[in-house]
């Protein structure tokens, strides 16, 4: 057997513990009758940031299992590509847009190596850039990605202080690098990239107007349903315990699930916000 991020095992185990029906791994808008309604309030939320219309290219970069350019496609029209580091991952997303019959394609890449001979019309990252060494280098080459005019969208953590020093945030974060150290040895790869990269709002739209994008808004989203969120991606591995073992083994059930603890540590809003920004592409292009 391979790493366990490259098994339909442990596709499985992060359907189950996300829930719903589109598993983002992400904040969720709470509120509504259902998970999948959640999840879809947040999608819809990207849709009218990103102004989508049938039609419309859509590029995700950190895809996922596919859940959210899926919606995207079935609800507005639109088309696109979603790419990940994890072929599992893609495997599984390529098979979703089939069920749904939506124009999609799901290709294992980094974002550093992909390349299109067609442009988008916008491109979406959803709690993903934390892990890049380089917004800058992210921003300018989206930029390649995107017809004139485009738009751009990140949704992520900020830090409320550039000196996070000794906030609680720094503590948190180092919690988590040694789960991570840990989670290497119980195989559990595909949630241990680095998460240390987190900015302030201000440092972040500067990177964006540097990269030549212009920025269109912020929306704040809600600290609380992030919370809420992940205590409900914890609760659901203590409640399916028996049958994710099952599916990983223990060591790598532990290891997530204290992963999923240490991160819900990490969504304090003394330390931190929430938000989606939006930026778009001069009409005259780079």
């Amino acid at each position: 057997m391979g790493s366990p991020s490259d098994t339909a095992e442990l596709t499985e185990f992060f359907t189950r513990v996300l829930g719903g029906e589109w598993h983002l791994y992400s904040s969720h808008i709470l509120g509504h009758a259902t998970e999948t309604e959640n999840q879809q309030a947040k999608l819809d939320l990207i849709a009218e940031r990103l102004d989508l219309r049938p039609g419309a290219r859509v590029l995700d970069i950190g895809c996922g299992w596919g859940g959210s350019l899926t919606y995207l496609a079935s609800r507005y029209g639109v088309t696109g590509v979603g790419i990940s580091l994890v072929p599992q991952q893609c495997a599984y997303a390529n098979r979703r847009a089939e069920r749904h019959g939506v124009p999609l394609e799901f290709r294992p890449s980094h974002w550093q190596d992909f390349e299109t001979d067609e442009p988008f019309d916008a491109v979406m990252t959803t709690g993903v850039v934390v892990h890049f060494p380089s917004l800058l280098d992210y921003f300018v080459r989206a930029r390649q990605w995107l017809r004139p005019g485009g738009i751009l969208l990140n949704e992520e953590m900020h830090l409320l202080s550039a000196d996070a020093s000794a906030s609680r945030a720094s503590r948190a974060l180092a919690a988590l690098d040694d789960v991570r150290k840990k989670g290497r040895e119980a195989g559990g790869r595909l949630v241990v990239d680095e998460e240390g990269n987190y900015v302030t709002l201000d440092e972040e739209t500067a990177l964006l107007r540097e990269a030549g994008f212009e920025v269109e808004r912020v929306v704040p989203l809600s600290m609380a349903d992030y919370q809420k969120t992940v205590e409900g991606w914890v609760d659901n591995c203590e409640r399916l315990e028996a049958e994710l073992t099952e599916l990983t083994g223990r060591d790598v059930y532990r290891w997530y699930r204290l992963y999923f603890r240490l991160f819900r540590r990490l969504i304090d809003d003394r330390t931190m916000r929430l938000d989606v920004v939006t930026a778009r592409l001069p009409n005259d292009g780079p």
